[in-house]
């Protein structure tokens, strides 16, 4: 791999907000729990050094946005599902969570246009995996793009289920996401 290809905006997105989701919980709210809590309340209402979050999910619809904005003409249905998950990650940036003080008040219909956003980037992700399984060649990547896919839209639905695990079911899906993002994208793309 060339060192011009790890520096493509997706892989920079990934790796900016993966740096961020380790070191903002040493600056975020006293109470949070990588476990429990999920990364989105990082970047809280009211909550202090939540920018820097949100610094982070911008730069995670940034770059997979400039890619698929240069592969447009190339993956007609995968492209736009992959700049819909770019705009709506702009959006759970900046629309708010709740903060993870529950003594503190907060715009119930922010948070609700933050989830709105998150559900609306978590699909559009699925679906534009699912897009790109359709057109890999190999049994493994098609599997990788269906496995990503698969996290992006299941493992939501444990979060919610599951309320004492959530930050770590996040983590999983993230990882699970990130790693097909950097490691397969470009690969599905034509960009090694």
């Amino acid at each position: 791999m060339r060192l011009t290809a790890l520096a493509n905006p997706t892989r920079l997105g990934v790796l900016t907000v993966t740096v961020i989701i380790a070191i903002a919980p040493s600056f975020t709210a006293e109470g949070y729990s990588a476990i429990v809590n999920p990364i989105s309340q990082l970047g809280a209402q009211h909550t202090q050094n939540s920018w820097l979050m949100n610094i982070g999910l911008c730069a995670l619809g940034i770059g997979p946005g400039i890619d698929a904005w240069g592969w447009r003409r190339r993956r007609a249905i995968s492209t736009v599902f992959l700049l819909i998950f770019s705009v709506a990650m702009l959006f759970t940036a900046y629309y708010s969570a709740r903060p993870v003080d529950a003594g503190i008040a907060f715009d119930a219909h922010e948070e609700l246009r933050h989830i709105f956003a998150a559900m609306v980037a978590g699909y559009a992700f699925a679906l534009g995996a699912i897009g790109f399984a359709f057109r890999e060649p190999g049994l493994w990547r098609k599997l990788a793009c269906i496995v990503a896919a698969a996290a992006a839209s299941i493992i939501p639905v444990f979060m919610f289920a599951n309320p004492e695990i959530t930050g770590l079911l996040q983590r999983i899906m993230l990882a699970t996401c990130f790693l097909w993002l950097v490691v397969f994208l470009p690969r599905a793309a034509g960009q090694h």
